[in-house]
């Protein structure tokens, strides 16, 4: 199935990305979790858009690698990959604006600017055709469509939970305070 071969590669670039940067213990675990957490299992075993969104968040990663020495043309492309995951789902946007900003601190404008160019580049590639062919209905099924999803009665709480795969069958926990359980290990995490 193709949504499973993407999984087993996004596992290897995760793989990847963490034993560049964190040795190979960190890549074995980063790979290993990939290929088995829930969410990731779940959603690469059906036809959903994350697993494509996943795999242009970890090419970009990939090929840009250390900004020191990472070439145009590699930058261009990890620009594309994100571009193209965006193309897929709008939310994609999010990483490529993070990638963008470390872009711009790490490497400066002009190689900020190069990154963003492949990503308007690879998102024009495959949107153009269909605003070309019915603008209106492209802009309510990508745009509309996506960011009205919000109204859809699934509360934040009930969201986070189930994107970080939290079970909460052991123990009789609320919602919120798994949740908030959840936001504080990210939040160390992201600090440390």
């Amino acid at each position: 199935d193709f949504q499973m071969l993407i999984g087993a590669l996004n596992a290897v670039l995760a793989y990847h990305v963490a034993r560049r940067h964190l040795g190979l213990v960190a890549g074995v675990v980063a790979g290993l979790f990939y290929a088995l957490w829930g969410p990731s299992v779940y959603a690469e075993r059906t036809t959903l858009l994350e697993p494509l969104v996943n795999l242009g968040v970890l090419t970009s990663l990939v090929l840009l690698d250390d900004m020191r020495h990472v070439s145009r043309r590699r930058l261009l492309l990890a620009g594309v990959a994100l571009g193209l995951a965006t193309a897929v789902k709008l939310w994609a946007v999010v990483p490529l604006l993070v990638l963008a900003m470390w872009v711009l601190a790490r490497g400066g404008s002009r190689r900020a600017a190069e990154y963003v160019a492949g990503a308007v580049g690879g998102a024009t590639v495959i949107c153009t055709p269909f605003f070309l062919l019915a603008p209106g209905r492209m802009f309510d099924q990508v745009v509309r469509d996506q960011l009205g999803r919000t109204n859809n009665g699934v509360t934040f709480m009930q969201r986070l939970i189930s994107v970080t795969d939290v079970q909460t069958r052991i123990f009789s926990v609320s919602d919120s305070a798994t949740a908030s359980v959840v936001a504080a290990l990210v939040i160390v995490a992201c600090l440390t």
